[in-house]
């Protein structure tokens, strides 16, 4: 079984995940910002509400991603 230093990528991949780790917390501030203009809309038209559950999902599968490549590179 690997040690906790083992098991933490080396220092050149650490600083490219970390610039993609910083590239997803962007999209994803700009995914939270979309859904927060749709949420305060008091009506959605069906197409605003297929975009804003599209949006959900996306904003979901990026935030999974920064806590993998996090975890990655022994900073979770």
């Amino acid at each position: 079984m690997l040690n906790q230093k083992e098991a933490k990528a080396p220092a050149p991949e650490r600083d490219e995940l970390a610039a993609i780790i910083t590239r997803l917390r962007e999209e994803h501030r700009a995914l939270e910002a979309k859904l927060g203009h749709l949420n305060k809309r008091v009506y959605l038209t069906a197409d605003e509400q297929v975009e804003k559950k599209d949006l959900q999902k996306l904003k979901l599968k990026t935030k999974d991603r920064i806590f993998a490549l996090e975890r990655r590179i022994g900073q979770a």
